[in-house]
């Protein structure tokens, strides 16, 4: 499922706004035999990144920490119901 919001990304002392779009993947449960053992691992909730850009529309080069905080504010958004 398809969702935007906007993320403040502090950068040299400026705060750039950013709107991010992404999908949100729900966590599952991998496959269990029928004695209930295990045969895949459990997959935690997943964010995919579709697009990141600034006020203007501008796309925004960002590292891979910068990626991280903004996939884990990504989650916080979707954990929250907003």
């Amino acid at each position: 499922m398809s969702h935007s919001m906007s993320y403040d990304l502090e950068r040299d002392e400026e705060t750039l706004t950013l709107d991010v779009e992404f999908n949100y993947i729900k966590a599952h449960r991998g496959y269990r035999n029928s004695l209930g053992v295990p045969e895949e691992p459990d997959e935690p909730d997943e964010i995919e990144i579709e697009g990141i850009t600034a006020e203007k529309g501008n796309e925004v080069n960002v590292t891979d920490e910068e990626v991280e905080a903004i996939e884990g504010a990504c989650l916080e958004y979707i954990n929250e119901g907003v």
